[in-house]
């Protein structure tokens, strides 16, 4: 079967030959509830995880791009644009750190069609 040129192999960066353990982690991310969500976000400030990383519904930002199998550069993407506007950087304003993160999303995914287009 030919692919097309929009195709996208998710199981390119994995290191496991038969992918159980992404199909795994995506059942438990499911089927995760509200009450372990907050769980996991108190979990998460006591292992010293930055509260700009964690949504209001508890959800941190490394489940949530390790839960849809993301490339590093989307993944990089997603965490910058799910941060943008919580993280604070000295000698910056926010408004300024806030289109920061956003350039630093848009780099990333610029990574991305590279890599993609001379596949």
């Amino acid at each position: 079967m030919t692919k097309s040129k929009y195709y996208y192999d998710y199981q390119r960066n994995c290191g496991c030959e038969t992918c159980d353990c992404r199909r795994k982690n995506l059942v438990e991310t499911a089927s995760e509830t509200a009450e372990t969500a907050v769980e996991t976000a108190e979990t998460a400030e006591t292992v010293g995880i930055p509260n700009y990383y964690i949504g209001s519904n508890g959800y941190e930002a490394r489940k949530v791009i390790a839960g849809f199998d993301l490339s590093y550069n989307v993944g990089t993407a997603t965490t910058y644009l799910l941060r943008c506007g919580k993280k604070k950087e000295e000698g910056m304003s926010d408004k300024d750190k806030h289109i920061d993160d956003i350039n630093k999303a848009i780099n990333h995914l610029k990574f991305e069609l590279e890599i993609l287009n001379n596949e």
